[in-house]
């Protein structure tokens, strides 16, 4: 079961701060690794609504990422493609590499299910670049995975053999410690 936020307002009390809105970024992946996707969204719209409330642009990119993964999930790929085109816009604004890894590679989920293969191992080729600068292994374990299979999907079998063996190598290594 997913704790409601919404419970705190029962109690008349409004909890907005910093980390506040993370706490629900972080229930809404949560939510959306349980398959709650109703719980994802609404918990994500309001970490979305706190971050622009205290003018926080990197929760925001973060947010709005997250919602356009939920989107990608639930086929809606024009809304999908407006959240991620917002998250990019902050991410180029801030010059933040994380944002930009996220973003990318969220991206590439949503031009490999449009079947645009191409587009989608440049861009996870651009998250996995920058998360491996930033030192975010589990990230380049995730980029990785999506750059072989979208390789593989373009028939880049060499290419995609090296991914999907940079992924492995890097979660035997990480087991669950992500």
């Amino acid at each position: 079961t997913v704790v409601d936020p919404a419970y705190f307002s029962t109690l008349g009390i409004r909890m907005v701060g910093e980390a506040t809105a993370r706490a629900l970024a972080a229930a809404g992946q949560l939510a959306w690794v349980a398959d709650h996707c109703a719980e994802c969204a609404r918990i994500q719209e309001e970490a979305l609504a706190i971050f622009r409330e205290l003018g926080d642009r990197s929760g925001a990119g973060f947010a709005l990422v997250d919602l356009g993964f939920l989107a990608i999930d639930e086929k809606d790929f024009a809304r999908a493609r407006a959240l991620l085109d917002e998250a990019w816009s902050i991410a180029l604004e801030l010059n933040d590499p994380r944002l930009t890894a996220h973003a990318s590679h969220t991206g590439a989920a949503l031009a490999a299910m449009e079947h645009d293969f191409a587009g989608a191992l440049a861009l996870d080729e651009t998250a996995l670049a920058l998360s491996r600068e930033n030192g975010d292994r589990w990230q380049v374990a995730i980029a990785a995975w999506s750059a072989g299979m979208n390789a593989a999907a373009l028939g880049e079998f060499a290419m995609a053999r090296d991914r999907l063996r940079e992924c492995i190598e890097i979660g035997l290594d990480l087991g669950n410690r992500w």
